[in-house]
Order: structure tokens, then C-alpha cells, then sequence
């Protein structure tokens, strides 16, 4: 964002945007995490196979993939609160640079754990799709598929956030 931008939008409602991002993120990663840690300790009953017939994986790897998403959903959280806070304790200088038309360090941290918490929240929900492969193959790879074309169009979103 350049500084003509950064003028017409102020440093006010930039801030309000990276605050109900990182809002969301702590939403979306403390909904994932609990759904999936909960799915992953649930114990397989003794008569369910451990093999999926014809599904790319198997159930075991399935609980690997959950894991997985569960540890990037739990990093997204952190790493959500974190950016929260240091974006609450920085407000103030951050808004001043952005109406002066420069740029504080705070400014240049939003925007890396913005990619960040977005990319793990995308990555989460992949692994959460392959996992699902291994019950259901039809509904899982579709849902890889739709995350897949999530992914792309955040990359070049990210790509023009960042010019």
C-alpha cells in the first residue's frame, strides 16, 4: 500500500481491518482446534477396519492429518492473540506513521502475520479436507479441491496486498 493510500484510507480503518482480522482468526482457529481435537481422541472402536477400501488414505493417517490441522489451527491462534496484542500496544504510533504517510515496524508485522495466520488457516483446513478423504473420498477431495482454488486466489490477493 503506498503512501496516496494510506491517506485515503487513514490509519484508523487500516488498524480496525488487522484488528477483526486477527479476531477472526482467533475465532476461526479456536472453533478448528476444538472440533478437531476432539475428533482426534475419540477412540476407534475395535470392529472399525483400519483400512479405508479404495480411499486414498487410510484412517490412521486420517487421524495423523486431523493432528496436523489441529497444531496449525493452535499456531494460528497464537499467533493471532500475539499480533492482537502488539498491534493494541502499538496503535497509536501505528496510526500516526500511516496518516503521516510512512510506515512503522508495527505496519510491516501486521502485514507478515496477516499472510501468516491466513496461510496456516488455509493449511489447517487442507489437511481437515484430506482427513475427510479417508472417510468419505468424494466429499473430501472436493473439499481439497475448494481449498485448493481458496489458496490460489489468496496467493494472488497476498501478492497485491504486498505491491
Amino acid at each position: 500500500m503506498d503512501a496516496h493510500e494510506k491517506q485515503i484510507f487513514g490509519g484508523e480503518s487500516i488498524m480496525d481491518f488487522y484488528q477483526h482480522l486477527f479476531k477472526g482468526g482467533i475465532i476461526i482457529s479456536t472453533f478448528g482446534a476444538s472440533i478437531t481435537f476432539q475428533v482426534i481422541i475419540q477412540q476407534l472402536d475395535d470392529t472399525q477396519k483400519t483400512e479405508s477400501g479404495n480411499h486414498p488414505f487410510d484412517y490412521n493417517e486420517a487421524q495423523s492429518f486431523l493432528a496436523t490441522a489441529w497444531l496449525l489451527f493452535i499456531v494460528g491462534l497464537g499467533l493471532s492473540c500475539y499480533s492482537l496484542g502488539i498491534l493494541w500496544f502499538y496503535r497509536l504510533h501505528m496510526k500516526l506513521a500511516i496518516n503521516d504517510g510512512g510506515t512503522h515496524p508495527s505496519e510491516i508485522f501486521a502485514i507478515i502475520a496477516a499472510l501468516l495466520v491466513q496461510g496456516l488457516m488455509l493449511a489447517a483446513f487442507l489437511f481437515s479436507g484430506l482427513a475427510i478423504s479417508a472417510y468419505s473420498r468424494k466429499p473430501g477431495l472436493v473439499a481439497v479441491g475448494f481449498i485448493l482454488g481458496f489458496s490460489i486466489i489468496a496467493l494472488i490477493l497476498w501478492i497485491v496486498q504486498v505491491k
